[in-house]
Order: C-alpha cells, then structure tokens, then sequence
C-alpha cells in the first residue's frame, strides 16, 4: 500500500469516525411566538453547563446542540419541559397567550416527540387536578396533609396507566424517567408534607387526619424502598442538595433517580445500577 493511498483511507476512517461523532449530538430547537419578552432561553435541570440564550423574533428558530451521556430536560424560558435522549432532536413551536404557554407542538425523532407529548399531557393532567409542583406552594394555599397525599396516590396511578397503555410508542429510558419523576414527587409528598405543614402551620402530624404518620408513611412507600437502600430517599435527596452547596456542582441526579425508582418498582433493569451521587463533569 502507498503512502498516498494509506493517507486516502485514514482521511477516509477519519471522516466517517467525525460523521459519527456528530451524530452523537443533542440538538433542541424552538420557534416563539407571543412571547413579549426580549430574549429566549434554554436552560438545563441537570446540568448549568448546558443552557443557551436567543434574541426573541417571532418565526426565528433557536437552536442549540450539545452533547451529553445522560437524559436531560431543557427548559425554555422556564416553563417548557422538553425531555432529550442522548442524540434526541427535538424541534417545539410554542405559542404564548399572556404570560403562559398557550400551545406547545412537538416535532423531530419519533421516540422524543412521543416522550414529550406524554409529558405535556401529564403536566396538563397536573394543571386539572391544580397540582402544585412545589410543596411549599402547598402550605401557602393550605392544602391538607391528606388531601395531597390523596391527589399524589391519584396522579401516580394515573400516569402508571398512561404510560402503561402508550409505552409503544417511547424509549425504555423515556418511560423510567416519566415513571421515577412522577414517583419521586409522590414519595416526597407522602414523606415530607406532613412534617412541613406540621411546621409550617403549627399543626401537629397528629391532628391532621392522616393517622399515624409512620405506619401511614410505610404503607404508601413501596416496601423496597425500606428494606434495599440504608438511606431513604428523602434523605438521599437532602445528600443531592448538600453536594450541590458543597462542591457547587450538579450531581447526576438523573442517573440516580432512574435507577432508584427502578429498582424500587422490582424492575429488571440491567442497564440501570445505582450510581454514587456525584458532580457531574459531562
């Protein structure tokens, strides 16, 4: 082989290695329109390492691609949850009528586009049922201990069903992740709302209709929750914030929700072992 002909083919190797490489990437695009404010972001739940910032015309479209070994969700202008794959692309046209979001229409690689509509459904289902994401948001408005536990036991039974009945169509890992975020928000609610409205409101656990907050707490969590892990998953959770003030970085959390969740449900999750909370440097 010539030397001429050596330097053809590895130019040829390198050029087919680069294409591949950039295939790799995750790329989330977005049209606004009706959106009264001066730019447009994208910020990431996961990481601050990803996120981007556009000059708002309506019709333009916002693009950004990145690269990532994990699930994300980009936010758009704090208030469009878009979910991304590694190698996702993912194109939203959102529409504002006021302050909110009116429509958001997906569109880009099937599996995504099928994992954020589920989404949207789901927060639409939310905004029904007047579900606050925050528990604080809750004491405010003085919902009752029972009354959140019972909307929570609610919510995740009936995203259990949906995603039960349109799993086809998603990525295992789309489904986990729908499936672990909507578990832990129900987890937390029956761990830690009680104790914070019991603080909050100066009402004892005991007066607050639940009966007895610890037999009541064991009866709702799943049983593995309390017999794999040494630590619950409140406190691994309240460990996630520490690691963030400690070391200021964003941990990867993602990773460790989905495998938590999954094997909490006795799932068989090969691909899913349960990472140490960690910063997250990708």
């Amino acid at each position: 082989m010539t030397a001429i002909t050596r330097k053809l083919l590895l130019g040829t190797l390198l050029a087919f290695s680069l294409s591949g490489y950039a295939q790799k990437k995750t790329t989330l695009s977005a049209e606004v329109y009706g959106y009264k404010q001066e730019m447009v972001y994208f910020d990431c739940l996961q990481s601050p390492f990803f996120n981007a910032e556009f000059h708002c015309n309506p019709g333009d479209e916002h693009l950004y691609s990145f690269e990532t070994k994990s699930p994300v969700c980009m936010l758009i202008n704090g208030q469009v949850n878009v979910l991304l794959l590694p190698g996702d692309s993912v194109h939203a046209v959102v529409r504002y009528d006021g302050k909110r979001p009116s429509e958001v229409v997906f569109s880009g690689s099937p599996k995504a586009v099928a994992a954020n509509r589920m989404m949207s459904n789901i927060d639409g289902m939310k905004r029904q049922m007047r579900y606050k994401s925050q528990l604080l948001a809750c004491v405010v408005v003085d919902v009752k201990p029972q009354q959140r536990i019972d909307d929570s036991r609610t919510l995740l039974s009936k995203v259990q069903e949906m995603v039960a009945k349109e799993k086809a169509p998603l990525s295992d890992v789309a489904a986990e992740y729908i499936l672990a975020t909507t578990e832990a928000a129900a987890y937390i609610s029956f761990m830690e709302y009680p104790q914070m409205y019991a603080e909050t409101r100066k009402t004892p656990i005991t007066e607050q209709g639940i009966g007895d907050y610890w037999k009541t707490r064991k009866r709702l969590l799943p049983r593995r929750l309390h017999t794999l892990f040494p630590d619950s998953l409140k406190t691994c959770i309240r460990n996630w914030h520490l690691s963030i003030r400690v070391h200021n970085a964003m941990p990867c959390f993602t990773n460790y929700l989905l495998a938590l969740c999954a094997m909490v449900r006795n799932w068989n999750a090969p691909n899913l072992s349960l990472p140490s909370i960690r910063p997250n440097t990708t």
